[in-house]
């Protein structure tokens, strides 16, 4: 190990990336992908998983591959800026190029290798197979692993292919990545990824600077002439109230849905707030804007579906919304997972109505297949949020609990710790 972290290569790639040095979570698991073992590391947002893969690349002879698979082309396009500017070979490959730039950029990394981003859904054209059968593939990168647990013939349907795709490439090196995972989803990542006897990396989930706070939305009485979605509404505004007296960082709030974010953002900017609105049916070209601008400023406000925030890293969010129930409890800890990189102190608050876990079901249920509609996999998943909700011990117990930790002490700082103080 000492001899490993003396190496003269290995500095210079730290120097490269911008690293000082490996964390302690980090270094562990960069030992067993150095010694080619199949890796499978469960860390928390913001804590430097992508330096798992980009490092060992960097040391990689000429012309080894890395192929990176991740879930959305915002990542990657994330990811792979901060790579090129650091003048390391690498790309995106996705359904956004033309068919020139497409063949132009699969021959020249499949021979010339480097850092390549792409999709599943790209993984299923034979000429990117065949072209990745005449490379030097050294390893195989599935980044926001969950995902792949998640998928099903109604959601991400090739990522159900991918078990048969890395068949193909028995040579490379496997590498999984994601900063949730309970024991079944580690299972299931595992079986789908088709890892061999993975090396197994984790950390504690808790985030001592993340302050927890549910508030239910109760139906309001007729005589006040409102809905719960006004009451929701006006308990945000409250929140983002309070955040921007305390003139600090950035807020994101979360909504469920496209629709409920376009308008709640709406309701927003007709209260004079200069709310960004993000969510996957926006184009490419929107998308990067709204990105840019949230990255950019100091104090930014965006509205959005799951569909932002993998694996962007902006170190001082201070407020997390969610206004309305997340889908799931991995959901919700993905998502708070944004506030506080900085290690201070950051407030997340989740609104819900008591009708929302019949959204959920119906939402998971459409999306999943048969197998999983019969089985605890998905009970689990609708009742860990109905048990989080109506805690009446410490809100990071219950985080412990369901992603099987052993829980620690008590907080001190969410709203049922404060309620028994």
């Amino acid at each position: 190990m000492c001899q490993l972290l003396i190496d003269p290569k290995l500095r210079h790639a730290l120097q490269t990336l911008g690293v000082v040095e490996l964390r302690p979570h980090q270094l562990g698991a960069f030992i067993s992908i150095d010694r080619g073992h199949d890796v499978l590391a469960l860390l928390p947002t913001g804590s430097g998983k992508s330096l798992l893969f980009q490092l060992p690349a960097l040391l990689d002879p000429p012309g080894a591959l890395t192929l990176v698979i991740s879930p959305l082309r915002a990542l990657q396009d994330d990811q792979a800026t901060t790579l090129q500017a650091h003048g390391i070979s690498t790309a995106l490959l996705n359904s956004d190029l033309s068919e020139s730039q497409h063949a132009e950029i699969l021959s020249a990394f499949t021979q010339a290798g480097g850092i390549l981003y792409t999709t599943p859904e790209q993984l299923c054209r034979d000429d990117v197979r065949n072209a990745l059968q005449c490379s030097s593939l050294r390893r195989v990168v599935l980044d926001e692993a969950h995902v792949i647990a998640e998928a099903s013939d109604y959601f991400r349907a090739a990522y159900m292919d991918l078990g048969s795709f890395i068949e193909a490439f028995p040579q490379a090196q496997r590498i999984a990545l994601t900063a949730t995972a309970t024991k079944q989803t580690r299972k299931r990542i595992i079986r789908r990824f088709q890892l061999r006897d993975p090396d197994i990396f984790t950390v504690p989930m808790r985030r001592n600077n993340l302050h927890l706070h549910v508030k239910k939305i109760a139906s309001p009485a007729k005589s006040l002439h409102l809905t719960a979605n006004d009451l929701l509404y006006r308990g945000v505004e409250n929140e983002l109230m309070g955040w921007w007296e305390n003139r600090s960082g950035s807020a994101i709030v979360y909504c469920a849905t496209v629709a409920e974010t376009q308008t709640l953002a709406a309701w927003l900017k007709s209260k004079n707030w200069k709310a960004l609105c993000f969510h996957g049916e926006l184009s490419q070209k929107k998308r990067k804007r709204v990105l840019n601008k949230f990255k950019t400023k100091d104090r930014s406000l965006v509205v959005a579906t799951t569909a932002f925030g993998l694996g962007i890293d902006k170190p001082n969010v201070r407020l997390v919304i969610h206004a309305g129930l997340p889908l799931t409890m991995d959901d919700y800890v993905q998502q708070i997972g944004r506030a506080g990189r900085d290690g201070k102190k950051s407030r997340c608050v989740l609104f819900y109505r008591p009708e929302d876990f019949a959204r959920n079901k119906q939402i998971l249920l459409h999306g999943a297949s048969e197998p999983d509609r019969q089985s605890y996999y998905l009970t689990n998943r609708l009742d860990a949020l109905k048990d989080f909700v109506s805690a009446d011990c410490c809100l990071w117990k219950i985080i412990e609990k369901y992603f099987g930790e052993y829980p620690h002490k008590s907080c001190k700082h969410c709203c049922v710790c404060k309620r028994h103080l």
